[in-house]
C-alpha cells in the first residue's frame, strides 16, 4: 500500500478539528491516521537527543521540544504533517487527502529567523519566551573582555548564514512492515546510520526493545547529514503497516524535500577581533543567533554550539576565543546537520573577520594572516577550547596556494580583464576541519567458503567510495584479492553496532577498525599455523 502525508499550508495555526470521514470512504483508501490515532497507540514524539547534553550557560536545561509524527494541537510550519493517508495507489491517497476537512485558527507566525528574534515577536512555544530555546557559551568571557579592553583596534563584522535546503538527488523514502508471527517491525529506508535509527525509533518512539525492529538500508542516495535523523514518515509507515496488516510505502517528492527535510545553516553572526599594536589578534568574540525551526531536531542544538565552536579561531594564534550562541524557535522546518554541520560557518566567520580587519588596518589579507598564523614551532598548539593541533605549516600552505593561483600576477590579470570590459578579483580563505562522531567504530571480517571476504561496519557509504577504501585496507593488510571483498552495511540484523556516517569520521574510523581487525586475523592465523604445523622448523620460524 502507498502512504501520503497531508501537509500544512499554514505557517502557524491552531487545529480545532480534523474530519477524515470522506477521505476514509474514497476509492482505494485503506486507512487515514491523525495524531489522535498515534497517541491512542502509545506512539511518542521523536526526541531531540542533543537536548540531554547541551546546557544553557547558567547550567540549566535547554528547551528541546520533540517532533511529533503528525501535528497535535497546532501546525508549526508549512509542511507540518496533518494526516497520513494509505491507499492502494499513491494517486488514490492524494485524491483522498483533498477530502479531509480541517478547521483551524490562523495564528501569528515567525516564519524566519529575522522575525523570530525581532522585539515583540510572537512567542511560538511557552517554554521558549521570546522564542529563545537556549543560551549557550564556550570560552572565558572575562578573559575575552579584558583582551578587548586593552586592544589597540577592534574590528567588527555582521554576517548572515542563509538557510540551506539539502535537496538530495534521491528524495527520502521508507517502507514499513510488521511481522505478526515474530511481533517485529522492518523498516527499509535511506539512512546514514541504521543502528542509531534502530535504537531511537524502537526505544524512544515505540517503546519496544531494539531487537523488535530491523532497519535495512540498501542505498542512501545522498545524505550530507540530512538522512541521519528519524523523520515522521519512518514512524508513520511502521505504525500504518501494523495497523493495516500489510507493508506501507512512502516515497518523498521533490516539493516535500523542501517542506519536510531538515534544513541547514540559518544563523546570524556578530564577530569581533581585538588587535594589539603589532597587528596580532589577542581575542576573538562571536555571538550567534541560530534558527532551530518549529521543533527541535535530533542534533539541532548541537550543530551551532559544540560542532560549530570547536574550530572557531581557525589556524590563527588567538589566545582568547569566546562564543555565545542563542537558539531560537521559528515557524519553519527544523534545522540540523548539513555539509560540515557548523564547521563551515565557523571557518567563514573567522576568514571574513580576518579580511575585514586587514582592510581596516591597511594590510594585505595574506600579510595579516602571516602575522597571526600558528607557527610550526608552536606545535603541539593548545587551542583555548582544550584540544591540540599536533602539526601544521599554515604559512607554507598559503604560499603554495598563492603560487598556484598566480597571486603575484593579479595586477596584470586585472588589467587584461578590464581591457575586455570585465572585472576580476581574488580572495583567500583558510579552512581547517575537526571531525565529529563517537570515537569508536566496529569492524568484522568474515571468510566465506566460496573465497569471498565480507567486511562489516556500522557506517554507511553515501557515494564517497568508502566501500573501495575499506576494501583496499583489508586487501593490503591480508593479501586478499580486492575483487573478492564485499562490504556488508546498513542492515541491523547483520551489523550489530556502528556510529553511522557523519562528521567526516567514517573513513579513518572504519578504516582504522578494519586495520585492527586485520591484525587480529593475522595473529589468529599465526597461532593456527603454529599449533597445526608438523614441522618444528616452521614453529621456530613463526
Amino acid at each position: 500500500a502507498h502512504g501520503y502525508v497531508l501537509r500544512s499550508p499554514y505557517a502557524h495555526a491552531l487545529i480545532k478539528s480534523i474530519n477524515t470521514a470522506d477521505a476514509k470512504r474514497a476509492p482505494g483508501v485503506i486507512g487515514v491516521f491523525t495524531a489522535a490515532d498515534l497517541a491512542a497507540a502509545g506512539v511518542n514524539d521523536i526526541p531531540c537527543f542533543a537536548g540531554g547534553f547541551i546546557k544553557n550557560k547558567d547550567g540549566s536545561d535547554i528547551f528541546a521540544p520533540g517532533r511529533p509524527a503528525l501535528a497535535k494541537d497546532r501546525l508549526l510550519y508549512v509542511g507540518d504533517g496533518i494526516a497520513f493517508i494509505v491507499a492502494e495507489t499513491v494517486n488514490q491517497a492524494k485524491d483522498a487527502a483533498e477530502l479531509i476537512q480541517i478547521d483551524v485558527v490562523d495564528l501569528p507566525s515567525a516564519a524566519n529567523l529575522k522575525d523570530a528574534v525581532a522585539p515583540g515577536a510572537h512567542t511560538i512555544w511557552e517554554g521558549a519566551p521570546g522564542n529563545l530555546a537556549f543560551d549557550w557559551e564556550m570560552g572565558n568571557d572575562a578573559a575575552s573582555q579584558a583582551a578587548f579592553a586593552g586592544a589597540r583596534h577592534v574590528s567588527k563584522i555582521d554576517l548572515v548564514h542563509n538557510r540551506i535546503a539539502t535537496n538530495a538527488m534521491e528524495p527520502r523514502a521508507a517502507i514499513g512492515e510488521f511481522n505478526t508471527g515474530e511481533d517485529r517491525y522492518v523498516l527499509r529506508t535511506c539512512t546514514q546510520g541504521a543502528n542509531g535509527m534502530q535504537a531511537g525509533i524502537a526505544g524512544a518512539v515505540f517503546g519496544i526493545d531494539p531487537s523488535k525492529l530491523r532497519i535495512f538500508t540498501p542505498d542512501v542516495g545522498g545524505g550530507f547529514g540530512m538522512k541521519t535523523f528519524i523523520y515522521p514518515e519512518h514512524v508513520l509507515v511502521l505504525f500504518a503497516a501494523k495497523a493495516l496488516g500489510r507493508p506501507v510505502k512512502w516515497n518523498g517528492e521533490r516539493i516535500e524535500a523542501f517542506t519536510s527535510d531538515t534544513g541547514g545553516r540559518d544563523m546570524f553572526t556578530h564577530a569581533e577581533l581585538a588587535i594589539d599594536g603589532d597587528n596580532r589578534v589577542t581575542a576573538f568574540r562571536v555571538v550567534n543567533q541560530a534558527n532551530m525551526g518549529g521543533y527541535m531536531s535530533a542534533n539541532g542544538p548541537f550543530i551551532p554550539t559544540i560542532a560549530h565552536a570547536r574550530i572557531l579561531g581557525g589556524v590563527y594564534n588567538i589566545p582568547n576565543v569566546y562564543v555565545n550562541v542563542k537558539g531560537y524557535m521559528s515557524n519553519s522546518v527544523p534545522v540540523d546537520a548539513y555539509r560540515g554541520a557548523g564547521r563551515p560557518e565557523a571557518a567563514y566567520i573567522i576568514e571574513r573577520a580576518m579580511d575585514q580587519a586587514a582592510r581596516e588596518l591597511g594590510l594585505a589579507p595574506d600579510e595579516f594572516r602571516r602575522i597571526n598564523f600558528i607557527t610550526p614551532d608552536q606545535m603541539p598548539y593548545q587551542h583555548p577550547f582544550g584540544f591540540a593541533f599536533d602539526s601544521g605549516e599554515f604559512e607554507r600552505n598559503m604560499e603554495d596556494a598563492k603560487r598556484n593561483a598566480k597571486w603575484s600576477a593579479l595586477a596584470e590579470r586585472k588589467a587584461a580583464s578590464r581591457a575586455k570590459g570585465k572585472a576580476r578579483g581574488i580572495g583567500m580563505a583558510y579552512y581547517i576541519e575537526t571531525t565529529l562522531g563517537m570515537p569508536t567504530e566496529a569492524a568484522e571480517i568474515l571468510f566465506l567458503e566460496d573465497g569471498t571476504v565480507e567486511i562489516v561496519t556500522g557506517t554507511m557509504s553515501n557515494g564517497q567510495g568508502h566501500e573501495t577504501a575499506w576494501a583496499q585496507v583489508v586487501s593490503e593488510q591480508l593479501g586478499v584479492p580486492f575483487e573478492n571483498i564485499r562490504l556488508v552495511q546498513g542492515d541491523t540484523d547483520r551489523v550489530k553496532s556502528g556510529q553511522g556516517t557523519g562528521g567526516s569520521h567514517s573513513l579513518y574510523m572504519a578504516a582504522g577498525a578494519f586495520q585492527e581487525t586485520s591484525n587480529v586475523v593475522i595473529k589468529k592465523g599465526k597461532i593456527c599455523l603454529l599449533y597445526t604445523s608438523p614441522s618444528p622448523r616452521t614453529k621456530a620460524n613463526l
